[in-house]
């Protein structure tokens, strides 16, 4: 073949790669003679998903990248997160262009996101080919913590302020929870620890009730369910829409009296 026949035919087939969205081209065959071109497509993938946020972790799913008709299928994706409507992009999913996620399943998890509204992208790669997709719509991420104040008290018999001391009775305990703009409050838990054991811990509080009604988020201690005598700390703890859940409480000190004084019989002069 002529040096300008040959020339002419490199133009050709970079001409034709060029014209593909996402394309690339190899030659089968060097030297003189006739030589040929192949191109193939890679796709990006396609409804990308994302959330909703539990927590700090968002949850983000895809469609494969299409294959066929020339298209091959790609080796690998990465995700990436953007926060929205701007910024600086970031590796997702633990993946990057260099540690792609695998080619199934077509899905992960964002972990340890700080709380902000993203959106995120897939990229499908094909040795050093690469096709990213849309993004997905923003998802908010609200991973903080809410709060929980000292539980209130209250009872038909009811004395003493530090600690507040109750009878053999029905005790109301409720709270004032806060979101600290954070995800809304779903529930309160109360729980109770003997003074005797110091301190309270973890491991030795006893719980007593929990709600997800509203308003003063409030637990009924029945009577029949009331520990021994002694005194107590009570608190709460508070869960959000992201499962997030609050430090324990300030604790309220509440004694229990269950146990009715002994008659004596009055004696005069030592004689009953």
């Amino acid at each position: 073949m002529k040096r300008r026949s040959l020339i002419g035919l490199l133009f050709a087939v970079l001409v034709a790669v060029g014209i593909g969205a996402v394309a690339w081209a190899y030659f089968t065959s060097t030297g003189s003679g006739t030589g040929s071109a192949a191109t193939a497509t890679l796709n990006p993938p396609t409804s990308v998903n994302a959330g909703p946020a539990s927590g700090a972790t968002v949850p983000v799913n895809w469609t494969a990248s299409a294959t066929g008709g020339g298209a091959v299928a790609p080796q690998g994706y990465y995700v990436t997160r953007t926060p929205s409507p701007s910024g600086t992009s970031v590796a997702a999913c633990g993946s990057s262009p260099t540690s792609l996620l695998p080619a199934t399943p077509t899905s992960c998890s964002d972990t340890s996101v700080p709380s902000g509204t993203y959106t995120y992208t897939v990229t499908a790669v094909y040795n050093s080919f690469s096709a990213a997709s849309t993004p997905s719509a923003p998802v908010t991420v609200a991973n903080i913590a809410p709060s929980a104040s000292a539980p209130g008290i209250s009872a038909t018999v009811l004395y003493g302020t530090n600690p507040y001391w109750v009878n053999d009775e029905n005790v109301n305990l409720a709270d004032t929870p806060s979101t600290n703009g954070g995800s809304p409050i779903t529930s309160v838990a109360y729980y109770d620890c003997s003074t005797s054991v110091a301190p309270c811990t973890s491991a030795n509080w006893t719980p007593i009730g929990s709600t997800s009604a509203g308003g003063s988020w409030s637990v009924t201690w029945a009577s029949a369910s009331l520990p021994a005598d002694g005194t107590y700390d009570v608190v709460a703890v508070a869960t959000d829409a992201s499962s997030l859940t609050s430090a324990t409480s300030s604790a309220t000190e509440v004694g229990i009296d269950t146990t009715a004084p002994t008659n004596l019989t009055p004696s005069v002069n030592g004689y009953k």
